[in-house]
Formats: C-alpha cells, structure tokens, sequence
C-alpha cells in the first residue's frame, strides 16, 4: 500500500528536488535579445539558466559581467513558465547579491555558486500546471492500474487523490486521499503537515500514515538549488502556491538578456 501512496503524492505534490535536473529541450536553436553591454561572460551565464529552466520567457540583469574570478556584484532573473521534468513552474524570481560562481574556466563542465552576500526569492506554482502534468504522465507501479489522479488547491491546504484498480483473484477499486498543509522548516525545506490519510474514505490509523508520508519527506528540499535559497513565507488560495523569502526581489537597471519562446507575444 505505502509504494501505491507514495507513487501518488511523489508526482502529484510535484515539488521533488530531482526535478532541478530537467533537461527538456537542450540542442534546440534559440536566440535572445541583450540591451545595455555587450555579450561577455554574462551571456554564458545566461546560456546556463536556459538550459536548466528550458522557459517560456526568461530575464536576466547583470549590474555588469563576471569577473575572471566568476563574481557578480548583483543580478536579478525573472523566469516564466520554467520546464522542469516536465511540469511547468509558472514563475521564479531571483536577486542576489555580492555572488561568486566557481571560475570561468570551469564553466563549460558546471557552473556552481560558491558563495554569496544574500538572494531574494519568490517562486509560484499553479494547481492547473500540476494536474496538466498528471494527466499527462500515468503513475503508479503498474500504470495502467491509476485513474482519476488529482490535486486540489485551497486555502486550508491541499487534496490529492486517486483511484488505483487493483487485480487479485478478481478487481476493485481503492479510493486513496492526503489532506495537509505545506509548511516550511529551517527556511529550506517543504513539508507536508497536519495530513490526514484515507483509504476508501476511511482514516487509517496515525502511524500508517505517518510512515507512509515519511517516504516523501521532504517535499521540496532547496538544498540542491543552484542558489541557497531561505524561503520566509508560504501562500496559498485555490489556485496556486507562493514560495517567499523575507525580502522580495526588484528589478534594476543594467546589462539586460530576453528570451521569448517563438510564438509567444513580447
């Protein structure tokens, strides 16, 4: 039962830290705009966060290049409709400061941050993007065996369910529901909390439960971000979630990169 409930929430709760490591897309041609400088160092940098996010739109502003040493004083990068394993991040918005990325040299096998002064964030994820994804992408250990998978947004929290068709002798249905509330601990990390969990509408004993939902645990975890990231805040209604630090990011003006996936307006 537990790989059934896990197979669930992994998918439908989507926040997995893996999903950072998408590769949608890389090789395909595409070109951006740049206003206020010239290529130089910052273009690659640009290059990167393309291929990690693979968006529908992406900005980055540079108050000037990297250094030889990788160091940028301040950036900011505004990223729409992220591609990540597959599901769409609606937005993530980044400044940060005093940052040093490893050496340029190194840049063609990784680009790392190594350190930085601070980084402000706000991201937001969207119900309709989650369950566009999971009817895309049956799930489970026998995929054929899922139906009917979804999660529902609202203001006390979150509902997921789904129907697994079980085949023993003969066939039946298993109706399995989370109710919980994401929360955040230590600032880096996700949780689900507060959950309940049922089987065929009827609540399983805490226990169960909770060594059900440990296998998920936690649901985001930042620490693999390419940023060190501190989330403050959590919000949420019926249509989305969004992640907040402290202080929120602010454009400026500087050295601009634009990219607009073709077919979308400017």
């Amino acid at each position: 039962m537990k790989g059934w409930i896990a197979s669930l929430l992994l998918f439908s709760l989507f926040l997995c830290p893996s999903a950072f490591a998408g590769d949608q897309g890389k090789g395909e041609d595409w070109t951006y705009t740049l206003s206020g400088g010239h290529e130089g160092r910052g273009a690659t940098l640009f290059r990167f966060f393309h291929d990690r996010f693979q968006p529908e739109e992406m900005t980055l502003v540079l108050d000037g290049h990297p250094d030889e040493t990788g160091r940028v004083r301040h950036l900011y990068l505004d990223v729409r409709g992220a591609f990540v394993d597959d599901l769409r991040l609606d937005q993530i918005v980044l400044e940060a400061f005093d940052t040093q990325f490893n050496a340029p040299e190194l840049w063609d096998e990784a680009i790392d941050v190594t350190s930085m002064l601070a980084v402000y964030s706000e991201a937001t994820l969207r119900e309709e993007d989650i369950n566009t994804r999971l009817r895309e992408k049956q799930i489970g250990d026998d995929d054929a065996h899922w139906q009917r998978i979804g999660i529902d947004f609202g203001p006390d929290g979150v509902h997921a369910s789904g129907l697994y068709r079980a085949k023993f002798l003969f066939t039946f249905d298993i109706l399995i529901e989370i109710d919980g509330q994401f929360d955040l601990v230590r600032g880096r990390q996700v949780w689900l909390s507060d959950y309940t969990l049922k089987i065929n509408r009827r609540e399983i004993p805490e226990s169960l439960a909770k060594r059900a939902i440990s296998q998920l645990q936690p649901i985001l975890d930042l620490d693999r971000f390419i940023f060190p990231l501190r989330l403050a805040s959590i919000e949420q209604d019926d249509e989305k979630v969004t992640l907040r630090s402290r202080h929120l990011p602010t454009p400026f003006r500087g050295i601009t990169y634009r990219f607009v996936r073709d077919g979308l307006s400017r």
